[in-house]
């Protein structure tokens, strides 16, 4: 589509009008302005942002204004807020009639406080993000070893049991000993009665055997008993460490789940940051 103007007047006069608009079309506060490249035609500040420059006021000798003029190039730098106490992105475009010559500049200057604080957000969400799953990543990491250490422990545990079982083996022997050597006493008794007055010396061991075999009795006894006690301690830890190990897995799995969610907040982050960044 062409547009026929008369002269560099009317291209200017239109360009002029139209920047009037953009203020509104875009998302950041912005400053637009029109020159026929020695001054100002046009002046619109922003809703926060107004240097204070007018309609009719001269174009700085040392601005961009009359580089842009010069090269008919675009051109885009930022300023701190050293200049004018925000920062800004500005870009001034040449304006040229239909015979390709530079007539005079659009520049467009953007606020750029909410820019910078949205990459700010940005920026800490990324980190805070990074930082939660690093530290998941190391719990997990100590949880996995836990559950090594879980794992060792059910087996020391499994082990204790099973020499267990053979202590009962070895009290089953103790006691079937001490019978044998009761009902040997028993028997020397009775030797020792028949012997009569011959026998008494005899009597006193055949006495001391089974007081010996009955003590024995009961003390594996005991041990038996105690032995069982401990036995069923042993299958009590047996049984927590499985349920430590079970825990411990679901532990190290929500770990994981939270590491991957982190993970892709911090992937949204980088987005949001870019976005920031092109805004």
């Amino acid at each position: 589509m062409e547009f026929n103007f008369k002269n560099d007047e009317e291209i200017l006069q239109a360009v002029a009008y139209t920047a009037g608009f953009l203020n509104s079309l875009f998302p950041l506060d912005c400053l637009a302005a029109v020159s026929d490249g020695q001054k100002f035609l046009m002046v619109y500040p922003g809703e926060e942002f107004d240097p204070g420059i007018k309609s009719g006021d001269p174009v700085s000798a040392d601005g961009v204004v009359p580089e842009v003029m010069r090269t008919g190039a675009i051109k885009s730098k930022e300023l701190s807020e050293e200049a004018y106490g925000i920062p800004l992105k500005t870009t001034t475009v040449p304006i040229k009639n239909g015979r390709g010559k530079v007539i005079g500049t659009l520049d467009i200057a953007f606020d750029l406080s909410t820019q910078n604080q949205l990459m700010k957000i940005a920026e800490q969400v990324a980190a805070a993000a990074q930082q939660v799953s690093g530290s998941c990543q190391e719990v997990s990491g100590t949880m996995e070893m836990m559950k090594k250490s879980q794992a060792g422990l059910q087996e020391s545990s499994v082990q204790a049991q099973e020499y267990l079982e053979k202590t009962d083996e070895i009290l089953a022997l103790i006691e079937k000993v001490a019978s044998q050597t009761n009902l040997l006493g028993i028997n020397a008794s009775i030797e020792a009665a028949r012997s009569g007055e011959k026998g008494r010396g005899f009597a006193v061991v055949a006495s001391g055997i089974q007081d010996l075999a009955d003590k024995t009795s009961a003390s594996a006894g005991e041990v038996s008993e105690i032995m069982k006690e401990i036995e069923n301690h042993y299958r009590e830890i047996g049984e927590q460490v499985t349920a430590n190990e079970k825990m411990a897995g679901e532990i190290h799995q929500a770990l994981q789940e939270i590491a991957e969610n982190m993970q892709e907040n911090s992937e949204v982050a980088e987005n949001l940051l870019t976005i920031a960044r092109i805004l």
